[in-house]
């Protein structure tokens, strides 16, 4: 990927359901799953509907743990029930770029996608979320495709 992939968007918000958690860098892949097989199944038993593809945002990081929240897009809003709660992705100026390959090499996106806002004469926001655009367990780690939405302050 180049810097040249990456634009500048406006998004538009978009209701979900998520769970929110902070977990350590290292027990992020199992938060995740779990979350999301949770809110599969609360959205099946309520019949909410998904529009989009699973995402996670992420609030902040510190001392090696993660503030963020697990959901999916959802039409209308929806009732919070147990650690499930509504949620909204926000309408904001962002950054976005789309990473192809293993969630480990995100990093390396990110740091272009930092240099990319910085070079334009920006700042990037202290939070940022991705949406998963396949899944990890039908496509081999190399296909995997995940598109990075990196706010404007």
């Amino acid at each position: 990927m180049s810097m040249d992939e990456v634009t500048l968007i406006t998004t538009e918000e978009r209701h979900a359901v998520s769970i929110q958690g902070r977990v350590k860098m290292a027990d992020i892949p199992q938060f995740i799953g779990g979350a999301y097989s949770e809110i599969w199944m609360e959205m099946k038993r309520n019949g909410w509907e998904c529009t989009g593809p699973p995402f996670v945002y992420y609030r902040s990081w510190s001392g090696g743990e993660v503030d963020l929240d697990c959901g999916f897009p959802i039409k209308g809003e929806a009732v919070g029930t147990g650690r499930i709660r509504p949620f909204a992705l926000p309408a904001v100026k962002a950054a976005r770029a789309l990473h192809k390959g293993a969630y480990m090499d995100l990093v390396r996106t990110y740091g272009m996608v930092d240099q990319w806002i910085k070079a334009q004469g920006l700042e990037p926001a202290d939070y940022m979320w991705e949406y998963y655009l396949n899944d990890p367990t039908m496509v081999a780690q190399e296909e995997l495709m995940t598109e990075i939405i990196w706010p404007i302050k």
